[in-house]
């Protein structure tokens, strides 16, 4: 997360630079190619899963090693091919030699042109410089030739392996020899990654070099030591550390930190989806939104449909079963919140209930009056009198409301209704509505969450089955359970550090639903209130950088989606450490 490397120069600069010399060498690895793995030893770990070959990565690494030491023995370098590799392996734990070209094939499938570099290299290209490539690497040369040709490296000199000429950068006696066969009648500089290697070793025997950073500018989370982690680490670092990254920083959150929970949360959606035999999926507004899209575009195997609701709305249509949750999520909320600065009338207006207003009078209540605890029980008592004024208030929207989901259920089912967080309620009531408006098609109802509360409701919920959580229950993963929701009383500026970092992310730009009606041409549409969100622009921004992170982490990774499942903490991890830094949570 936190930089610390140097920055790479603009790359104007950089081009004007070597724009000096006649010829310019370009190391490769980490250099003008990135991998989509974050290490090098992780295309063995994919390598050894797709050939089912358990701790392939040990038995790779320690047979290059070997490999390594009895080449030295008996030629005196370190430098050996990766045949020479394999032919350990095949003395050692009996793999087949040919698959070293599976691991070639891998490390091309793998390979991508670091935009940064390939734009310098164009460059001087077109000004007609020589270039070179030069490389410590035991593959063979026709592998690097078809690396460069995909990664649009196709014009250059010739190939420097240190394999083939048993010399290397990490000795300076690679730079030896190119200085032998460029250094008479021209001019020459290397570029590359690793200082000591690429700019102190070539110094030392007096080839001019330029220092060009990786792109590992950021460490990595705990817990991100599985193969999601590494396409993660690696979709963030080539991204952030490429030397063209100009994104805000509610654009680079949403790519760093909510791009992954996004796409873990989906992929656990569509696996719950065929685990529980759903036909429809149900996105929940408002915080469903971006996971709705994010579906839609990358995997949508199960039909989904995003439904503009509320807590407050489904309450207001359920009132047989929430009347009570209704009522005190808008009139003595509001109340609360006023701190007496508005009359019960006002008060009445403010949330809705200004059809109430007319029966005051009769209640003995003053409509003038501030509220106050003397009086709020007879506040509550007079909500309780009028329930039937407040259902037939609601009746419209309950038609509309019915027609709205009817239609956004269709033929199925099995439906899945897929909130963010954090008890369900959109689940359970959506559940109890759809069984009394359409008893005669026998819905099977799921619910979905994210994240969790503790209550005591949900935690039956879970256990009975009803409702999953992706990332933590009552049921899982305890240790992030206790991070977010800590038992006992915290400062309000406590908690809403936990939650709202999640909430900030997932929100729609927009009003919050309540109710539903029919517009003019008799079709069914939610109402909204005015409560537009006032840092619309900076969700945008967050989710946007959501969106292209997920495309990348799919280009990157989808054929190997098998063996990259992305845990609740990979998907959890990168918001945790960011939330826990004060400067960051309040840039």
């Amino acid at each position: 997360f936190l930089p610390h490397a140097v920055p790479k120069p603009p790359i104007a600069e950089l081009v004007a630079a070597l724009a000096e010399y006649d010829v310019v060498s370009f190391d490769v690895f980490d250099t003008i190619l990135h991998r989509t793995v974050a290490y090098p030893s992780d295309v063995f770990r994919i390598l050894g899963e797709q050939l089912g070959f358990d701790d392939y990565s040990r038995v790779r690494r320690h047979s290059e090693s070997k490999a390594r030491f009895m080449k030295d023995r008996l030629a005196g370098t370190r430098e050996v091919t990766l045949d020479e590799i394999y032919q350990v392996m095949a003395q050692r734990f009996g793999v087949d030699r040919e698959w070293q070209h599976a691991e070639i094939a891998l490390e091309l499938e793998l390979s991508r042109a670091n935009p940064y570099m390939l734009q310098v290299y164009e460059q001087l290209v077109a000004m007609g410089k020589t270039i070179v490539f030069t490389s410590d690497m035991y593959l063979p040369r026709s592998a690097l030739e078809e690396m460069l040709r995909r990664n649009g490296y196709g014009t250059y000199s010739e190939i420097y392996l240190s394999n083939e000429h048993a010399r290397r950068k990490g000795d300076g006696t690679m730079q030896q020899l190119l200085l032998e066969e460029h250094g008479n009648d021209t001019t020459i500089v290397h570029v590359g990654d690793v200082y000591e290697s690429d700019v102190r070793k070539s110094e030392a025997v007096g080839l001019p070099a330029i220092h060009v950073s990786d792109q590992r500018m950021f460490s990595r989370e705990n817990d991100m030591g599985n193969l999601a982690g590494s396409f993660y680490g690696a979709v963030v670092n080539n991204a952030l550390g490429s030397g063209l990254w100009s994104e805000g920083l509610h654009y680079t959150h949403g790519f760093r930190v909510g791009g992954i929970l996004a796409v873990g949360y989906c992929e656990f959606i569509d696996n719950l989806a065929r685990t529980k035999s759903v036909d429809k999926i149900l996105f929940c507004g408002r915080d469903c939104d971006v996971i709705s899209r994010l579906y839609g575009e990358f995997y949508g195997e199960t039909p989904s449909a995003y439904i503009e609701v509320s807590r407050y709305a489904l309450t207001g249509l359920s009132l047989d079963r929430h009347y009570e949750e209704y009522i005190g999520r808008s009139f003595f909320r509001w109340l609360a919140d006023s701190n007496n600065s508005r009359t019960i009338e006002q008060l009445l207006c403010d949330t809705g209930f200004d059809y109430l207003v007319e029966y005051l009078e009769e209640a003995d209540i003053e409509k003038f009056l501030f509220p106050s605890s003397s009086n709020r029980r007879k506040l509550e008592d007079f909500f309780w009198r009028h329930k039937g004024v407040v259902e037939g208030h609601n009746r419209e929207s309950v038609a509309a409301a019915e027609e709205y989901f009817s239609r956004a259920i269709g033929d199925a089912k099995r439906v899945l209704v897929v909130d963010v967080g954090w008890s369900g309620t959109c689940a359970v009531v959506l559940e109890h509505l759809f069984s009394t408006m359409f008893p005669e098609r026998d819905l099977s109802v799921f619910g979905a969450l994210m994240c969790t509360s503790r209550s005591e409701a949900l935690f039956d919920r879970l256990s009975s089955g009803f409702l999953e959580s992706y990332i933590y229950s009552p049921l899982a993963n305890m240790d992030l359970t206790r991070y977010t929701m800590p038992g006992g009383r915290h400062p309000i500026r406590v908690t809403d550090r936990l939650h709202l970092p999640l909430e900030y992310m997932f929100t729609e730009a927009a009003a919050t639903v309540t109710g539903y009606a029919f517009d003019d041409s008799g079709r069914a549409v939610p109402l909204r209130g005015n409560n537009m969100p006032d840092n619309a622009d900076q969700i945008h921004e967050m989710q946007r950088g959501m969106m292209d992170f997920a495309r990348s982490y799919r280009e990157y990774s989808s054929k190997y989606s098998e063996i990259r499942p992305i845990s609740p903490y990979n998907a959890f991890n990168p918001l945790r450490k960011s939330i826990a830094q004060d400067a960051y949570t309040h840039a």
